[in-house]
């Protein structure tokens, strides 16, 4: 009913007549209601009733059930009713969607909300029941649902505020400000998101365009966006966007669904929570996953800092203030850092903790008790052994049993990631139900690790997966010889192997990269390794 009217379904003719078309667009109006046979006769036909009026309401009511079921109108003593049962109307979808939308929004759950505003907006095709746009008992609904539309862009533009992309609500805003010049808080929506992209005399500029709107009627704005354009002026930090520095993720996230929800909530509890597991299992990527998901709950942002390049556990708290944009002063970084995010709402992710010791579980000790909106989400190989600290292990994906049917080994989370991976390889690639089975067998023997599975799929392009798995087989019997712990085989495994790939002036390329700790760019790699890399 979101725009012109479609039925659909098993055994459904569309009705293409605009008499049964008006008469089925009535019947959603008042979905689950009677309506008694006069006043149907009268929305129907207004004040143009014809001698026959009962007959043909009659008519057209056995026209439609056959066009789409006997069971979708009932008759109910003098009248008649729309059957919900089985039934999917996109204006009621639509509200169900604009209440999740708006309880996210007072949870502060910006993701949630964000997502059921999506979802609301995607039924929406244009005006509704446009069969019934000139009729008065019409009008009010029409009137409420196009309002709720309305106030629903608003939700959606919040909500990407408030997860720090005000850059995707920017161009929706600047049409809907055109559209509604005198609907404040789209203008209030505009000039937040274009102050926080940097474009601030544009929002102190949208904030005159408004003012010149309402102008128009002898309006004035009112004080809640008269407040916006204060706080614009003197920059104040609430209306920054959610700081943030997380890595952006360059793959698709494979399953984690019941560790998302796990983690998401110890987080709400507890100051500290540490993700421990073996080298390549993922906790990295769950971490910043997280981290992702709950960053609009922080004022303060979620905030990235890669302990892997460090080598003295002192040089962490100097780190962690470089990550925030924080200058140090004189005497104890760490003290300094403690008082720096004492009043904060922030979560910072720590990110491969292990080898820096006692050293890394000072710092996080020393921060979580400086200020109760302080979170630390840790990721290490070991837990820090912090008072207070929650350790939540990191598993490797599940593999399915060796017993699985090959038409259900990719319901599991090992192989579905090495699909992925596999696919992004080579997006021509199709897999046989042979290649699932072997898809499985390699994924059992890298017992599910993240890292392994993913350094096995990237050579897709060179191999089809049963010379993969025959390559694999022949590297990972060699480094489980060499190495008890069996997970570690399996990254080391498929590492060895992926360097046995190379040819000889890539091997070369990639010793002479090995100088640097940490990351490079195009022209540094020149530097070590010669003009002709690329």
């Amino acid at each position: 009913m979101l725009g012109p009217l479609r039925v659909s379904g098993d055994g459904v003719t569309e009705p293409h007549r605009a008499s049964h078309r008006r008469l089925l667009a009535i019947l959603a109006l008042e979905a689950g209601r009677r309506i008694g046979t006069e006043r149907l006769i009268d929305m129907y036909w207004g004040e143009d009733v014809p001698a026959e009026a009962k007959a043909a309401i009659q008519t057209h009511i056995s026209a439609l059930r056959r066009l789409t079921s006997p069971d979708l109108i009932l008759t109910e003593g003098y009248g008649y009713r729309l059957s919900t049962n089985d039934l999917e109307i996109d204006a009621a979808l639509f509200e169900d969607e604009v209440a999740t939308a708006r309880l996210g929004a007072v949870n502060r759950d910006w993701g949630a909300a964000h997502g059921a505003a999506v979802r609301a907006l995607e039924l929406w095709r244009s005006a509704p029941y446009p069969d019934l746009a000139d009729d008065d008992f019409a009008r009010p609904e029409i009137a409420r649902l196009e309002e709720t539309h309305l106030a629903l862009w608003e939700l959606w533009a919040e909500s990407l505020i408030a997860l720090g992309r005000p850059e995707e609500a920017l161009p929706e805003l600047e049409r809907l400000v055109l559209e509604n010049p005198y609907r404040e808080r789209l203008w209030e929506h505009l000039m937040t998101a274009r102050y926080q992209m940097g474009r601030n005399a544009e929002a102190l500029r949208a904030f005159r365009q408004l003012g010149d709107h309402l102008a128009e009627i002898g309006v004035e704005p009112g004080p809640s966006v008269r407040r916006l354009e204060e706080k614009i002026l003197l920059h104040e930090r609430d209306l920054a966007a959610p700081a943030r520095n997380l890595p952006a993720p360059t793959t698709s996230f494979v399953g984690r669904d019941t560790e998302m929800v796990d983690v998401s909530g110890l987080l709400v509890g507890h100051n500290l929570l540490t993700l421990a597991g073996a080298a390549g299992s993922g906790k990295t990527r769950l971490a910043i996953e997280v981290a992702r998901s709950l960053g609009a709950s922080y004022p303060g942002g979620a905030w990235f800092v890669g302990l892997a390049d460090l080598s003295d556990s002192e040089l962490i708290p100097l780190e962690i203030l470089k990550v925030l944009g924080i200058r140090p002063a004189a005497g104890d970084p760490l003290d300094f850092a403690a008082d720096a995010i004492r009043h904060e709402s922030m979560l910072l992710v720590l990110d491969n903790c292990e080898h820096l010791g006692q050293g890394v579980s000072l710092v996080a000790r020393r921060l979580v008790e400086a200020g109760d909106g302080i979170r630390i989400l840790a990721t290490s190989r070991e837990p820090l052994h912090v008072p207070g600290e929650v350790v939540y292990e990191v598993f490797p994906l599940d593999v399915p049993p060796t017993e699985a049917p090959s038409t259900e080994v990719s319901d599991f989370e090992a192989v579905r990631l090495f699909l992925d991976r596999a696919v992004a390889a080579d997006p021509h690639l199709v897999f046989g139900v042979d290649d699932l089975e072997v898809a499985a067998r390699i994924c059992r023997r890298l017992e599910g690790l993240p890292l392994a599975i993913e350094l096995a799929a990237a050579k897709i392009r060179s191999f089809p997966v049963s010379t993969l798995d025959r390559l694999l087989r022949d590297d990972f019997a060699i480094a489980a010889d060499k190495k008890h712990d069996s997970r570690h085989s399996s990254v080391e495994a498929a590492i060895a192997w992926s360097y046995d790939l190379l040819d000889e002036t890539e091997r070369a390329v990639l010793m002479a990269l090995a100088v640097f700790r940490g990351g490079f760019d195009l022209d540094m790699a020149r530097s070590v390794a010669g003009a002709d890399v690329d």
